[in-house]
């Protein structure tokens, strides 16, 4: 025959596993929210970054394109007459930004593509592939930080 204390000591090892369960699902959504707000950040930083770039390149790009009316009517214009501007002066003001020489030869093979179909398609295949990485690799990060637990402690 059960008891009433036997009933209970089940109801209670009952509601110990459940507020186990939903207090590690509380703890796990509060970290991937202050992650998501800290990618946020990080990105909002990189897009003001980003749009300031923007506005110089901008700037610099309505400048020539002033001279280049002007020229079209006959003018003259202050600057240098000589050879178009060299890779390597694009090349130091993309490195003077943080590209690395892959990223810039990256860029120029990416810019080759035969038109925006290709490049929506380039896109798509990269995030699939980045998702496939990102599951094949939790089980892998997984293992290794529990090998690590004695070797941190």
């Amino acid at each position: 025959m059960v008891t009433i204390d036997d009933m209970r000591a089940v109801q209670r090892e009952n509601a110990e596993a459940d507020e186990k369960f939903w207090s590690g699902l509380q703890g796990m959504n509060t970290e991937q929210a202050e992650g998501h707000k800290e990618l946020a950040a990080k990105s909002a930083r990189l897009a003001a970054d980003a749009d300031a770039g923007a506005a110089a390149a901008a700037e610099r790009a309505s400048v020539a394109k002033d001279r280049i009316e002007r020229l079209a009517k006959g003018e003259d214009v202050k600057g240098v007459i000589g050879l178009p501007r060299p890779r390597e002066d694009y090349e130091k003001i993309l490195m003077g930004a943080g590209w690395s020489r892959d990223d810039i030869n990256f860029s120029v093979a990416l810019a080759g593509l035969a038109d925006g179909a290709e490049f929506e398609n380039y896109g798509k295949l990269m995030c699939e592939i980045m998702h496939r990485a990102e599951k094949s690799s939790r089980w892998k990060v997984l293992r290794q930080i529990r090998a690590n637990r004695g070797r941190d402690a």
